[in-house]
């Protein structure tokens, strides 16, 4: 074992069989390394120790975990970033919270830095890690001197969209004036309503991607029903344009299938059915998406009078036709001899009468008495 500098080290390797030289480019200065020769038939190896950043590799940082109030957030030198849009909506929300006028200086694909307008004392620099593709906190200064602002610069539409995308989930139809009032009530902040419009409608577009990429996840949907519930029934019905079907691709026009109806019986409530009593009751909702659609039920009660699901389907609208192909399904799973000994019970939905006439011919079906006595009061209106 002997010592040598690096420039020493290149020289000693020409002379020197079966070495390998192997330097990090990372080394600028003369480091010392060492080299250990042995027999040929032995592997060689260099062994480099570690300087001053690769001793940092070996270090455990703190990691960033955004807070509930993030006024109280504290500035930690170390502290590890996912991405530098982490460290972005941590300096946004900070800003937002406590009230500060802040800004980027500089943000570039290496180094983000965020200070007071004003030209204040206080400011965050972050930097991208060289050994890691995380972000970390190079330096800070926690000392604020500068007063509390209303209008927040920093404080852009796409972030506030991600604040307030579970109201608008929950009312896609919310006015700028109640998401301009939650703003002020919240942080204490005012918002132009044009940036109130912009919200709503980055938000709207989230919106609408997270609900084009859960339809297209509904084949997997269906294959993990079937998975988890062997025996089950589910049968998945999709339309696709006549271009489909043709050998060379349409430019421009759109060849992914679109959803239509979905029906869904799992092998244990039909299970379960078999076992209780005769009778079916059949009903239909809207459902409060953007899409729209029906929900047809079909549902069954157990020993204890609660009710027993048996089957649904989720259809574009209530007619006759997604009536008759969700009561085929349902005698193709439950077996016609089944069907034929049971009671249906419904309010009369649209185009249920005429199914049961093609489908089931005397069939024994009840009517719910609160909706034959609204439907007689509405015939002697008429007539009177």
């Amino acid at each position: 074992m002997f010592a040598l500098t690096i420039q020493n080290a290149c020289k000693q390797r020409r002379a020197t069989k079966n070495v390998k030289l192997h330097i990090p480019p990372t080394l600028r200065k003369p480091y010392r390394v060492l080299i250990a020769c042995s027999s040929p038939s032995s592997e060689d190896f260099l062994d480099i120790p570690l300087s001053e950043d690769e001793e940092d590799m070996g270090k455990r940082f703190p990691i960033h975990s955004p807070l509930k109030n993030m006024s109280e957030y504290k500035w930690e030198v170390g502290t590890l970033y996912v991405s530098r849009e982490e460290f972005k909506d941590c300096a946004t929300a900070y800003a937002v919270s406590s009230g500060r006028g802040l800004r980027f200086s500089k943000v570039d694909l290496r180094r983000v830095k965020v200070e007071c307008v004003e030209g204040y004392e206080w400011y965050a620099y972050c930097g991208k890690s060289k050994h890691e593709r995380s972000w970390q906190l190079k330096s800070c200064n926690n000392k604020h001197n500068c007063s509390r602002e209303l209008k927040i610069g920093i404080m852009h539409a796409k972030w506030l969209s991600k604040v307030f995308l579970n109201k608008i989930a929950e009312n896609p139809k919310i006015k700028l004036t109640t998401l301009m009032r939650k703003a002020y009530t919240k942080w204490n902040v005012e918002l132009t309503k044009s940036k109130a419009s912009r919200i709503k409608q980055f938000a709207l577009d989230e919106l609408q991607e997270t609900y084009i990429e859960q339809y297209r996840r509904l084949y997997d949907y269906c294959h993990e029903l079937l998975k988890t519930n062997p025996g089950s029934s589910v049968h998945l019905k999709v339309q696709r344009i006549p271009e489909f079907a043709s050998e060379r691709p349409v430019p421009g026009v759109d060849l992914r299938p679109r959803f239509e109806r979905v029906y869904v019986m799992l092998d244990a409530c039909r299970r379960s059915f078999m076992a209780c009593r005769p009778m079916i009751g059949l009903d239909g909702c809207f459902l409060k998406t953007p899409y729209g659609g029906w929900l047809l039920t079909a549902m069954g009660w157990d020993p204890n009078d609660q009710i027993l699901p048996i089957a649904y389907a989720v259809v574009k609208a209530e007619t006759k036709d997604s009536w008759t192909w969700f009561l085929q399904h349902l005698c193709d799973d439950l077996g016609v001899d089944k069907i034929r000994t049971c009671t249906f019970m419904s309010n009369q939905q649209k185009g249920l009468v005429p199914t049961f006439k093609e489908l089931l011919p005397g069939l024994t079906i009840g009517f719910v008495l609160d909706t034959c006595m609204q439907i007689s009061r509405r015939d002697i209106q008429r007539s009177s």
